[in-house]
Parts: structure tokens; sequence; C-alpha cells
């Protein structure tokens, strides 16, 4: 299992998902130029440390798909 991460330009934010999420299986291939997924990442860790260097305000997981 692999992870990928959500970033939204204009919210501020970038989220981790795990790759088998229902929102990256069914996300819209069609992105505009404030939101896009990053995938290839093997690790949590990996798809964290991507997603803070994008230097959002916002950094979290998926609520759905990654539980603590």
């Amino acid at each position: 299992m692999g992870f990928v991460v959500y970033v939204d330009d204009s919210e501020d934010y970038a989220k981790v998902h795990k790759e088998s999420c229902e929102l990256y299986q069914e996300r819209d291939e069609d992105e505009i130029d404030t939101i896009h997924w990053k995938s290839g990442f093997e690790t949590m860790k990996e798809a964290l440390n991507y997603a803070q260097k994008t230097g959002k305000s916002k950094v979290r997981t998926c609520g759905s798909c990654i539980k603590n």
C-alpha cells in the first residue's frame, strides 16, 4: 500500500491519503492549477515529508482512510 498527497493551493493545505482511499480512487482526472495529487510515496512518513515541504499552513492526514 502506498500513499498520496492532495495539495490545495487556494485553501493552503496538503493532506496525506492512502492510495486505496475512496477520495483518491474517485478523483477527477482533470486537475486545475490550484489543486493536484502527488503520488508515489511508499510510506506515510515520505508523504508527510512531501506535504510539509509544500509550505502549506495546514498539513494533515485524511480522517477517512488514516485512523490515528
